[in-house]
């Protein structure tokens, strides 16, 4: 289910993942593997074979709960006091306080170094856009610019791969019906239900009757069937671009288009 297009490279970085974190942990630490690393990792190891968006959390994941196997095992100084005289169990404190000392360095300069890359990205311009390629799942830009505005707020019934950018721009004031979450967040019946919204069948109309959304964001193509209905039941399709359309309820102020919205995130 990875393959899309014939981009491999889910498959890839779980391959990297595998072999270059829990292979390893497995056979030289498998021991000192807590149940408590292990199971979140497996688990998101097998999941993430079947859902490509898992496979960067599966990462984190093994390498976060597979790390503690890797550790040395910490002296036990009350039992190195009780067998060595006073000076020299002294001088074993001492030393493992300039061990731990030493270690913690290195930790804090990782994590300036971190800290400082993090600030110098955000502070070039282009790193703080994600650009959205051009494609059939890119959203209609021209008409997302209506709903920029503040006075929009409610419900949007929208396709689920438009979702995610809705939410990103125009949540919390505005509450999505679906997204590219669908088989992670939604039940079977939601997607089914959202996909007939965005085709206009009969289902999806039924779904449009009784929740009454405030505002419908489809595609003039598969969407011109919910269109009729909208406009025949109650609805205004104050947008229309002729790649998309958005329709809100009669009760609700008019939307209008102002300068396209920028194609990426954030």
């Amino acid at each position: 289910m990875w393959e899309q297009g014939g981009d491999l490279t889910s498959a890839l970085i779980w391959a990297v993942i595998v072999s270059v974190i829990v292979v390893p942990t497995i056979v030289r630490r498998r021991s000192s593997i807590s149940w408590a690393g292990a199971l979140p990792a497996a688990w998101l190891g097998l999941m993430s074979l079947f859902v490509a968006r898992l496979v960067p959390l599966f990462g984190e994941v093994a390498l976060l709960g597979l790390a503690s196997a890797w550790r040395t095992t910490p002296v036990d100084t009350k039992v190195a006091q009780r067998s060595l005289s006073a000076e020299a169990s002294a001088k074993a404190v001492a030393a493992i306080a300039g061990l731990k000392a030493c270690a913690t360095s290195p930790l804090r300069i990782v994590d300036a170094i971190a800290l400082a890359a993090i600030a110098g990205f955000n502070l070039v311009s282009e790193t703080r856009c994600l650009p959205i390629t051009p494609d059939s799942w890119t959203p209609d830009l021209q008409a997302a610019s209506a709903l920029a505005s503040p006075s929009a707020q409610g419900r949007l019934v929208l396709p689920f791969n438009w979702g995610e950018y809705a939410i990103w721009h125009f949540g919390p004031r505005l509450r999505v019906s679906i997204d590219g979450r669908r088989e992670t967040v939604y039940s079977d019946r939601v997607v089914e239900t959202q996909s007939a919204a965005a085709h206009g069948l009969p289902d999806g109309l039924d779904y449009l009757k009784h929740t009454r959304p405030e505002y419908v964001w489809l595609s003039s193509t598969a969407g011109a069937p919910a269109a009729v209905w909208l406009k025949a039941n109650g609805y205004r399709v104050d947008v229309d671009t002729g790649t998309s359309f958005i329709a809100a309820r009669a009760d609700l102020p008019p939307l209008a288009t102002a300068a396209p919205m920028p194609a990426c995130f954030p």
